[in-house]
């Protein structure tokens, strides 16, 4: 147990380095003077100050002092939650809520890894191994009680001998926001939730003859955006036995469909538009999970409409899953603050409070339908499409992610056959899983 002056000097040092006060391979003062700035003694100081060299996240010059090491935020602190976007807009209230009831604990924005992690769904799949399996503490505390908790976004992230490395606290079905002042000035009807894809493809049309390509739709080589399409359109990476089904024809039917609609956009490479672009309207569709934009923009509730992905007849529908998982590192060997951690999380508190900001939607099942409204159309279009989500991405490694990822990047923006590119991948991926399976380290790509 650290010593309670102590743990107050770290945390003061290291919420000046978190807010950027003491930037990356500068000095920080001396322990003189924040002896006297925080009113404890210089042996205090002096041994913060050493911690912290220790964890790495300061360096100590003899005669020149201690400045914050270039690396920092990859260092592991002991008891550190860390979030995988620190800047979501519910996250400074979030925050509080959480160190009242893990004072223990640390929330720092800056530091890219954590005991506790939130993380999405693909990051925590190619990195599960880093994790603890979370089965036991699940079962212990009722996290599968189908009465309290929403059971189907826990289904991607179960593995076949029962494990489960990621415990979904958020999620949201990938849907399509619809800036309806962008598609009335172009004469285009507004969807009902039932369109077609033919429709959807009609007012792409429309909307070229009014607007430049990068107005249409957010389409680029990012992964949630392409992977969205990918399993909308039937593909998929990987079956559930491991299979590799990159070059099926449900997968070959999917990208050209792909390809199809990058040449209706009219566009040639990826154009990196953003939730703000929405916002200001400079974009009439936005494939995104759901968020409330009223709250934090000037666009209005009135000004926009949130769409499932289009209707493909012959087609089964599918839906991604957009999923906040939370996951706790095998460093972490206090099992009593890993249940206090995840009791927490799916605490009525902590789900109510996301609730209450209509961020995703929470999975416990109270606090769920406290964010749904039964007669907002935009809320149960969220609703329906959740019966349709998945998230079984299958990918079990950094190296067969970044493999998987860089081929579809590369592939739907490619003018070369669609089907021998897609088994070039295919012959790839299986080496690298081939190679992989017998090397004793990780292959990274």
């Amino acid at each position: 147990m650290i010593d309670s002056k102590l743990a107050q000097v770290r945390d003061a040092i290291l919420w000046s380095v978190d807010s950027g006060e003491y930037p990356k391979e500068k000095k920080i003062p001396s322990s003189r003077s924040l002896s006297s700035t925080l009113g404890v003694s210089f042996a205090i100081v002096q041994q913060a100050v050493n911690s912290l060299e220790n964890d790495g996240i300061l360096e100590c010059l003899p005669r020149k002092g201690s400045l914050v090491r270039k690396e920092y935020p990859e260092m592991l602190l002991r008891n550190q939650f860390s979030v995988f976007n620190s800047n979501l807009f519910w996250m400074d209230d979030f925050r509080k809520l959480f160190l009242a009831a893990l004072p223990e604990c640390s929330m720092y924005r800056r530091f890219n890894r954590g005991i506790f992690e939130l993380r999405t769904s693909m990051s925590l799949q190619a990195n599960y191994k880093e994790f603890l399996d979370l089965n036991d503490i699940a079962e212990e505390i009722g996290l599968y009680n189908s009465d309290l908790f929403m059971q189907k976004p826990f289904e991607s992230f179960r593995h076949s001998d029962g494990a489960i490395y990621g415990l979904p606290f958020t999620f949201s079905p990938k849907i399509i926001f619809c800036n309806k002042n962008i598609l009335e000035n172009a004469g285009c009807k507004i969807p009902a939730p039932g369109w077609s894809y033919d429709e959807f493809i009609e007012c792409v049309k429309t909307l070229r003859r009014s607007f430049p390509p990068e107005a249409i739709i957010n389409y680029d080589d990012t992964a949630h955006i392409w992977n969205s399409w990918i399993f909308h359109f039937g593909g998929s990476f990987f079956s559930d036995k491991g299979n590799v089904e990159i070059d099926s024809p449900k997968t070959l039917k999917s990208v050209t469909l792909l390809r199809e609609l990058k040449d209706e956009i009219g566009i040639t490479g990826p154009v990196r538009l953003k939730n703000k672009d929405f916002c200001e309207n400079k974009l009439a569709f936005l494939v995104s999970e759901r968020t409330p934009f009223h709250k934090f923009s000037d666009l209005q509730k009135s000004d926009y409409c949130i769409l499932p992905f289009p209707k493909i007849e012959g087609i089964e529908a599918r839906v991604v899953q957009a999923t906040d998982v939370i996951c706790i590192r095998k460093e972490c060997a206090n099992r009593a603050l890993q249940k206090s951690f995840i009791k927490f999380m799916f605490s009525e508190k902590a789900q109510d409070y996301i609730s209450s900001t209509k961020y995703e939607i929470p999975v416990r099942k109270d606090s769920a339908m406290k964010s749904i409204d039964l007669e907002d159309n935009d809320d149960m279009v969220c609703l329906n499409e959740s019966n349709h989500m998945t998230a079984k991405y299958l990918v079990d490694s950094p190296g067969l992610m970044n493999l998987v990822n860089e081929g579809f990047k590369q592939l739907i923006f490619s003018d070369k056959p669609v089907e021998p590119e897609l088994r070039e991948l295919a012959a790839a991926v299986r080496l690298y899983r081939k190679i992989q399976k017998n090397s004793a380290i990780e292959i990274s790509i």
